[in-house]
């Protein structure tokens, strides 16, 4: 018999128990007959004593699983059916207290949830670690954009930044020559303007690409492919490429919601994907 039997009174006094008792937890019946089921349990346990009592004469019987203490002091975890023993009247006169050992398979239990938490943890860790190599990639991505974008930038300005530089030293020369008149400063002055607010533009249109778009908004499609081309247009124009823009469906120039702003990226990185490509080919054009 591998359960353990123990009666007792309903004051917890032990008026008997089995062999079992003595195999799985080290006493022998004359140690603990008259005694309180007190000593197989952990102190913080015996204030449950009672109220299982209780119970188990409101419902006639329960069961629990609970460590107690065997008498070397080592902790058995078991499961222990409590009921309640009757006279031929029906009476209850003993609680039956019938136990077997689950100590191994509470182990198992116990290490099958230490692996499940840790996987778990484990998997919060990786997901973690992808994460954070996705806001690596991305920000490298970032600034692998914002660099192509600086380098057409300067392309786009060396144009106006020569014309303005042109148009300087002829201002100096037609003013050593004394044949600087107001209507010629006045032309020389429009252009300058002319160059540096097409400079600014570029400017405008690169902060509106590096700023990330916080909500979707109207835009229209046409204008971003038109800012796109102001962007990249020198840069391609210098790889002999040209860009043929064909609008099919009018209904481009109508406004559409969404985030320009990553739309603009999409169509940027394919032109300099594109670009790339085209450098590896033997084509004059």
């Amino acid at each position: 018999i591998n359960d353990f039997v123990v009666s007792t009174d309903f004051n917890g006094n032990i008026v008997s128990s089995n062999k079992a008792v003595e195999k799985l937890l080290g006493y022998k019946a004359d140690e603990i007959i008259g005694k309180n089921v007190a000593i197989f349990h952990c102190e913080e346990d015996i204030p449950n004593i009672v109220n299982n009592i209780a119970k188990l004469l409101t419902t006639g019987e329960f069961s629990e699983d609970l460590y107690i203490v065997k008498k070397n002091k080592q902790l058995l975890y078991v499961s222990i059916s409590f009921s309640l023993l009757k006279d031929s009247g029906g009476e209850p006169i003993y609680i039956i207290a019938t136990g077997s050992d689950i100590t191994e398979r509470k182990k198992v239990e116990e290490e099958i949830k230490y692996l499940n938490n840790n996987l778990q943890k484990e998997v919060q860790n990786q997901l973690e670690e992808l994460r954070k190599k996705d806001e690596q990639l991305l920000q490298q991505s970032k600034l692998a954009q914002m660099g192509d974008m600086i380098s057409m930038i300067a392309h786009q300005w060396r144009q106006p930044l020569n014309a303005i530089s042109a148009t300087g030293i002829n201002l100096s020369l037609l003013s050593s020559m004394n044949i600087l008149d107001n209507a010629k400063l006045q032309e020389i002055s429009e252009f300058i303007q002319g160059q540096t607010q097409k400079m600014s533009s570029t400017i405008d249109t690169f902060i509106n690409f590096v700023k990330p778009s916080r909500e979707s908004k109207p835009f229209k499609l046409i204008q971003s492919i038109d800012a796109i081309i102001q962007i990249m247009g020198t840069q391609l124009v210098n790889h002999d490429i040209k860009v043929d823009i064909e609008i099919i469906n009018e209904e481009i120039s109508i406004a559409i919601d969404g985030h320009e702003d990553l739309l603009e990226q999409v169509i940027i990185n394919l032109l300099s994907n594109s670009r790339d490509a085209f450098d590896e080919l033997d084509k004059d054009n």
